[in-house]
């Protein structure tokens, strides 16, 4: 037993087992409870438990309270796209990730700026790099937007699920990911989207740089609006059919943590496009993942108090699912 602090209690047990290590963590809160095993290579006999320990740390970080407050200070009045308040929430975002053992992507730094209409916007790129020789030259992007729609008639639009929820697991999913490096074939490229609110114009900008490069991306994962899995009670995997037996292992890893999702073989609404876009109109498959319209959309109430303080919340379940999924997106050939 690791600690008990509040309502949380996080268990791990180690056990050796001939030819490999185990970790076997539970994790429960007052609403749902999380159970998976999660399995490395065998190192020298006196690295094996030290391994396995770390993963399980790893592992039960995603429900400690600093979920709570990357909330709260992804939150920076209403982070609008390219204002000082979404510079806050980018250099936040950066930390976090540089904290995790992520590195920048590019080689002039973190930050990629890029202009429309004479304002000047900016994403922040890391890559975790896999460990094969060959895959490692190949990208899974991951991407969330951090901006929101600032202050409008002297009121604050927070944005904690639009897309504080998004943001908030993109670190955490990072530094799980970061963790488990040595399990990654191919490469990660993290990445914290501004501008989305104005068009997607973030994640247009970076697809079309990777692009330029002749980066090869065989799959991009958007996390937009997490937060309101409890309410929300599935959560929404739109674009499976662009990824060779998608559903089937997204459905298969869903059922080894309780979690019930709805798959959609694409994304089909103009109305509600997300970071996808600009990846799957250059042919790369795409995975948006959500827990739909539940929360205050485009609304001041759309603040991080209301999930606190009765519950609403639930996504680290769909964490653990994308990290998941991202293992198995970064061996699979």
């Amino acid at each position: 037993r690791l600690r008990k602090e509040r309502a949380m209690t996080y268990t791990v047990t180690l056990k050796t087992i001939p030819e490999r290590c185990a970790a076997s963590v539970r994790m429960t809160v007052p609403s749902y409870e999380i159970h998976m095993d999660c399995r490395v290579k065998p190192n020298k006999d006196a690295e094996w438990h030290e391994k396995a320990h770390g993963l399980a740390e790893g592992l039960a970080s995603i429900l400690k309270d600093k979920t709570a407050e990357q909330y709260y200070k992804l939150m920076s009045d209403g982070r609008k796209a390219g204002s000082d308040d979404a510079k806050k929430a980018r250099e936040y975002i950066i930390g976090q990730l540089e904290a995790a053992g992520v590195t920048p992507f590019f080689a002039e730094g973190w930050e990629l700026e890029f202009s429309r209409y004479g304002q000047t916007y900016c994403d922040g790129v890391g890559v975790i790099e896999g460990s094969d020789l060959v895959l490692k030259d190949e990208y899974i992007v991951l991407g969330a937007h951090y901006d929101h729609l600032g202050v409008k008639n002297g009121k604050v639009y927070n944005g904690a699920d639009d897309n504080a929820s998004g943001s908030a697991s993109l670190i955490e999913v990072a530094r799980t990911l970061a963790a488990d490096r040595e399990c990654l074939g191919r490469s990660v490229i993290i990445a914290a989207f501004d501008a989305e609110e104005l068009g997607l114009y973030g994640s247009s900008h970076l697809a079309s740089r990777l692009d330029s490069l002749g980066v090869n991306v065989k799959l991009m994962m958007s996390i937009d609006m997490v937060g309101w899995l409890k309410t929300s009670q599935a959560l929404e995997l739109e674009g499976t059919a662009t990824i060779k037996d998608g559903r089937r292992i997204l459905e298969d890893e869903a059922s080894k943590v309780s979690l019930t999702i709805k798959p959609q073989k694409y994304e089909r609404s103009i109305f509600t496009a997300t970071d996808t876009e600009g990846f799957a109109k250059r042919g790369v498959p795409t995975l948006a993942v959500s827990t739909g319209l539940k929360s205050p959309y485009h609304k001041p109430e759309d603040d991080a108090a209301i999930y606190f303080s009765s519950g609403t919340t639930g996504f680290p379940k769909a964490i653990v699912l994308q990290h998941k999924a991202l293992l198995h997106s970064c061996r699979v050939e």
